[in-house]
C-alpha cells in the first residue's frame, strides 16, 4: 500500500467512524448491532470484489491482530501515528 493509499484508507476510517457514531446517536440502536450489520456488508463486498480466498485471508489477519488487544484504547494506541511523523 502506498502512502497515498494509506492516507485515503485512514480518511475513510475516520469518516466511517463519524458516520457510525452519528447513526447510533440518531437511532439509539446498540453500537454492536450497527457494527454487526456493517461487518456483514463489508465482508460481502470484500468477497465480491476480491474473491473468497483473499477476503478470508484478510479477515484472518485482522482477527489475529485483534486477539492481542484488551481494549479499544489499546488498539487505537497501536495504530496511532508516532509523533513527528505526518
Amino acid at each position: 500500500m502506498t502512502d497515498k493509499d494509506q492516507d485515503i484508507a485512514n480518511d475513510v476510517g475516520q469518516r466511517l467512524g463519524r458516520f457510525l457514531f452519528e447513526m447510533q446517536e440518531e437511532t439509539g440502536w446498540p453500537t454492536w448491532l450497527i457494527f454487526a450489520g456493517v461487518h456483514g456488508h463489508i465482508t460481502a463486498l470484500m468477497v465480491q470484489n476480491m474473491g473468497p480466498q483473499d477476503a478470508a485471508a484478510i479477515c484472518e489477519r485482522a482477527a489475529q491482530r485483534m486477539r492481542g488487544f484488551s481494549s479499544l484504547a489499546e488498539m487505537a494506541l497501536a495504530g496511532a501515528t508516532p509523533a513527528g511523523r505526518a
